[in-house]
């Protein structure tokens, strides 16, 4: 639930312009228990998966 507030107000502060993207909280960069994107984040699972972020 944290996380997701989090996500939340991160969008709305680069939606409004108060932040760009390299200052949000890059909420995208965690993942469930599982390893699975979370599909609740803004955007969903779709805009997670395309931030080109890769794990090794």
């Amino acid at each position: 639930i944290f996380v997701y507030i989090a996500s939340e107000a991160a969008e709305e502060d680069l939606k409004e312009g108060r932040k760009g993207k390299d200052e949000i909280t890059p909420y995208w960069r965690t993942i469930k228990n599982d390893g699975s994107l979370n599909p609740r984040f803004p955007g969903g699972v779709e805009a997670q998966a395309i931030s080109n972020y890769y794990f090794i």
